[in-house]
């Protein structure tokens, strides 16, 4: 509703007509009557309506009980003068009795819609507060005692009781509620249908936030958390969508069939529910919603949504403990689990890390022990998952844990699945090589033997179907052209060969569901390319990779690069140092920057070399910036030892800018060290053989190559 000050409410005490208006507009609580005003401008017009409504008592008091709702509800922000002033010229005693004024300041409070129907529907608002409540006393001032009947009474109760028992209540806090209408004698709310606004507006308030102002609702709430369904409900309905709601929840058992163009309807059957509704709720997004809902109580549903269901919306179901029991379910039932672990393998063959690491963590709180017998192969490709996702973050310890769950596992998985085999010890070839930056081009005997099986098995496809394609041998190809190519220029033929391998094996393109794979192959290609010098051959595997022709084609599609494609042009950029084309990728990442990286591998390189783009264009302040941002990455908890390493390259950056005065360089370096010296010393030796950090960090900026080949810059 559109907000006034007291002042311009005069004119409607004048008239009997004007004084309906009055009520109806002193039943909102965001009137907004003390704006723009002075105490004294306040003080003139409140005695001149008064004056003008000497004769009805009732409409004085609620303009009162209003004022003071006012002054609770914005008594973060009120106008300087408000909350003495009411305290000097309203007996607040009438109105929040058994509390005190003061107690009432001390606590926080919140509106919520409410519906009544008496022949036709009413909105009302009930103003909620956490407050030091008397022990044993009443949820309600005194003044609405003889508003309510018995079972709104007992509604009310029931709500705070369902309420309390997810969203518990600090000690000495208790719930506290009136309805914001005319205290007079007559009962106004003659049933418990405000017991769904009513819980979750309390639930807002114990979490420090507030509904959503579109969302209306109404069901009776059992103490236990279940919803009953109430009457009248399609005139609710109608009334909230003419008063601008765009959500209405209530309780599924009632039906309610008319659809509405202008507001979403959510049938809910729980607290639990309503409460997820309330908190996920978008305009349109009513059918996910009760999709999500469906979810969380069925497992096969769970199961088979879980690659598609808004991300947020699964990690709020996790925080809120939402998701335990039906992942109990999941690792009951080995047809949902082995689903389920289709739907990781899905996200990550996509790229989807952080789903990925969503769907693993939703499982790590449960335990599948009784899947080792029940569903063996499904339970190895799960560890084979985790041990995948580690390798990703770097974090070799995870790795070496996952590996061992693998292992384990082996003789009663590997006989009924090859392929199941070949991805575990690829993976497991990434984490004792690539993580720990064992760059040797001799192959380990367990790669050649699964590649020559693979290969064999290959061939009998292609004699069948000549242009078959093979997923698992082809990812296995790639990481071989991986292992070559951070063994430098010198094995460049090796990893073009194996990229060659790797796209053909997945189809060359031709396959749908494998091109992103196949892509991917034109990734490393750049990368391998940009370490031999070779610009044209990198910009060339470049327009591949990102799919566009010629640079034109590039910056309207920007937006929708995936992580590893901004890794890989910040790369060819910086190396290239093609000014004109980095001044204009420059200029779209520093205003887009807080939006499209994440702390997460490779985000850390690209801020890096956006590091190095900025000093190329000339702009230190900038550079600096991103190299700090890189650093932080870097040493994010979220994130192993295999990229805590690679902080050597945003601290050489920040080092030939003059930017390591922000830096705790004795911690970063013990912390550096450390990582390196646990990774390989080996490979680290010229720089953990270097007692002084500063010329160490100069050596990497002259010579980054040296440590971090490939794509590990």
């Amino acid at each position: 509703m559109n907000k006034t000050d007291l002042t311009h409410l005069r004119f409607l005490a004048d008239s009997q007509w004007g004084q309906r208006h009055l009520r109806e507009f002193l039943y909102h609580p965001d009137a907004g009557l003390c704006c723009s005003v002075s105490a004294d401008q306040f003080s003139a017009a409140f005695e001149a309506i008064r004056r003008q409504l000497a004769h009805d008592e009732e409409v004085i008091r609620f303009l009162e009980l209003h004022i003071l709702t006012e002054a609770l509800l914005q008594k973060e922000n009120p106008s300087k003068w408000m909350i003495p002033w009411v305290a000097d010229h309203l007996d607040v005693a009438e109105y929040v009795k058994p509390l005190t004024w003061q107690t009432c300041l001390e606590g926080h409070w919140h509106s919520v819609p409410v519906y009544l129907v008496h022949e036709s529907a009413h909105l009302r608002y009930f103003i909620l507060g956490l407050v030091s409540r008397p022990e044993k006393s009443a949820f309600w001032p005194e003044w609405t005692d003889r508003l309510l009947d018995e079972s709104a009474k007992t509604g009310i109760r029931s709500a705070v009781k369902a309420c309390a028992r997810t969203h518990p209540f600090a000690q000495n806090q208790g719930a506290f509620c009136y309805p914001l209408t005319v205290p007079n004698q007559s009962v106004q709310f003659k049933d418990a249908s405000l017991g769904l606004p009513l819980s979750l507006g309390f639930m807002a308030l114990l979490g420090g936030r507030k509904l959503p102002e579109d969302l209306a609702a109404s069901a009776c709430v059992q103490e236990d958390g279940s919803l009953r369904k109430v009457g009248q409900l399609s005139k609710k309905i109608s009334h909230a969508q003419k008063a601008g709601f765009k959500v209405f929840l209530f309780c599924a058992d009632n039906r309610v069939s008319s659809k509405r163009e202008e507001m979403d309807l959510l049938p809910v059957s729980s607290l639990a529910e309503a409460w997820m509704g309330a908190n996920l709720y978008a305009p349109g997004q009513a059918g996910k919603l009760l999709m999500m809902a469906t979810m969380l109580n069925d497992p096969q549903a769970f199961a088979n949504n879980c690659a598609v269901a808004p991300l947020e919306w699964l990690a709020w179901a996790q925080h809120n403990g939402r998701t335990r029991q039906v992942m109990g379910l999941i690792l009951n039932s080995p047809i949902d689990f082995e689903t389920y672990i289709q739907k990781l393998g899905i996200c990550l063959d996509k790229g989807e890390i952080a789903r990925a690491e969503m769907l693993a963590r939703l499982l790590e709180s449960a335990s599948s022990e009784t899947l080792a017998d029940a569903a063996p192969l499904s339970l190895f490709k799960w560890f084979t998952l985790n041990l995948s996702m580690a390798n990703h973050r770097g974090d070799v310890s995870a790795s070496d844990r996952w590996e061992k769950e693998a292992e384990a596992m082996i003789r009663q998985a590997s006989v009924s699945d090859m392929e199941a085999f070949a991805s575990f010890y690829n993976h497991r070839f990434i984490g004792l090589h690539h993580n720990r930056y064992y760059f040797n081009p001799e192959l380990p005997r367990f790669i050649k033997e699964i590649l020559a099986s693979l290969e064999a098995q290959y061939q009998c496809q292609r004699q069948l179907v000549e242009t078959a394609a093979n997923k698992t041998l082809g990812a296995l190809y790639g990481s071989i052209a991986q292992n070559y190519g951070f063994c430098r220029p010198r094995c460049l033929k090796e990893t073009e060969k194996y990229l060659t391998l790797s796209q053909k094996a997945f189809g060359d393109g031709r396959t749908p569901e494998w091109r992103g794979d196949w892509l991917r192959q034109f990734n490393y290609l750049t990368y391998a390319s940009l370490d031999a010098g070779d610009v044209g051959a990198a910009k060339k595997a470049l327009l591949a990779y990102l799919e566009i022709d010629d640079w034109q084609d590039l910056w309207p599609k920007l937006p929708e690069l995936t992580q590893w494609r901004h890794a890989a042009l910040a790369r060819f950029l910086a190396d290239s140092r093609k000014r004109e084309k980095a001044r204009i990728y420059a200029e779209w990442a520093l205003s887009n920057n807080g939006q499209i990286h994440e702390d997460r591998h490779p985000w850390q390189l690209w801020l890096y070399n956006m590091g190095r783009i900025m000093d190329l264009l000339g702009d230190r302040e900038s550079a600096i910036k991103f190299y700090d941002y890189s650093l932080a990455l870097c040493r994010s908890g979220n994130l192993g030892p295999t990229v805590q390493a690679m902080a050597l390259l945003p601290l050489s950056g920040l080092w030939q800018a003059d930017g390591l005065n922000r830096v705790d360089l004795v911690l970063v370096e013990k912390e550096i060290r450390r990582a390196a010296k646990d990774l390989n010393p080996v490979h680290f030796k010229s720089f953990l053989n270097e007692p002084d950090f500063i010329t160490a960090l100069e050596n990497v900026w002259t010579r980054p190559e040296k440590m971090f080949p490939f794509t590990y810059r």
